[in-house]
């Protein structure tokens, strides 16, 4: 028989109010301040490589990694989001409230490159990240 605990342990009281101050249970994590400015970084490098003057997120989240590339790289003509709950870190953010797979056509038009950021909600074990690639393949 397993020994049976006499308190619950301090991390796993953390845990839960993580997940009771976010939407975890939505799948609704969003990517980290840091490791937001290490992509932002990198994706300046390829938009500046292949001229990309439109980016299209299509799971925009709060916004931050648009917001961040758009203070970042002026030289965007565009920057189109959506997201199936948007939930935009401030009024300067637009964030479509569209499910990204219904798209027949990117409301895209006159541009060089287009530039599409996609970090889908993963789910249990991956399943809706496949399921959203594999619908969109």
């Amino acid at each position: 028989m397993p020994k049976r605990l006499k308190s619950v342990p301090e991390n796993y009281l953390k845990r839960l109010k993580t997940i009771q101050e976010t939407d975890v249970l939505k799948e609704q994590y969003y990517t980290s301040r840091d490791v937001a400015d290490r992509l932002v970084s990198r994706m300046i490098e390829i938009i500046d490589r292949f001229n990309v003057d439109v980016y299209v997120d299509s799971s925009a989240g709060d916004g931050y990694v648009a917001k961040l590339l758009q203070s970042k790289k002026s030289c965007l003509k565009e920057t189109i989001l959506f997201d199936l709950e948007p939930h935009p870190t401030d009024n300067s953010i637009s964030i479509n409230h569209q499910d990204w797979l219904d798209l027949k056509h990117l409301p895209v038009r006159n541009t060089k490159s287009v530039m599409i950021g996609f970090n889908p909600p993963f789910g249990y074990r991956g399943d809706t990240a496949k399921k959203i690639h594999d619908a969109r393949i």
